[in-house]
Formats: structure tokens, sequence, C-alpha cells
């Protein structure tokens, strides 16, 4: 169960990061004109799509929270 654990949680940050690193792409090409605030705003939506849920699960798995409820979880919505 540790072993799910931890490669739960090494995903679930590599998700997030990958997340957070193309939200500020997509803020610099704002920002540089390359990018329509509207153009910009579809692309965020689907970054910031369940991104809450995956922070809380990063959390929960971080602090070792409910391991087993979350692998009873992820066979659900698997």
């Amino acid at each position: 169960m540790e072993a799910w654990r931890q490669g739960e949680l090494i995903c679930c940050a590599q998700d997030l990061r990958a997340r957070d690193t193309i939200t500020r792409h997509i803020d610099r090409a704002v920002t540089d004109s390359v990018l329509t605030t509207d153009g910009a705003m579809t692309m965020l939506a689907y970054e910031y799509d369940s991104y809450t849920e995956l922070e809380y699960r990063f959390t929960r798995l971080l602090c070792g929270e409910d391991a087993l409820e979350i692998s009873r979880e992820s066979r659900r919505n698997a």
C-alpha cells in the first residue's frame, strides 16, 4: 500500500507541476501579446478543470490520510 501511495503522490505532484508550468506559459503569452485573453481563458479552463480535486488528493496522499480510501476511489473511477 505504501508503494502505491508513493507512486500516486509522484503522479499527482507531476500533474500539478505540469499544470502550473502551462498556466505560467499561458500568462506569459498573454503578456507578450502572443495569445488573446479569450484564447487564454479557454486554455486555462482546461488546465484548471479538476485542479482543486487533484490538489486535495495530493494533500491527502502527502499527509498519509485515507490511502486505502483513495485507492478504492481510483479503482471505482478507472
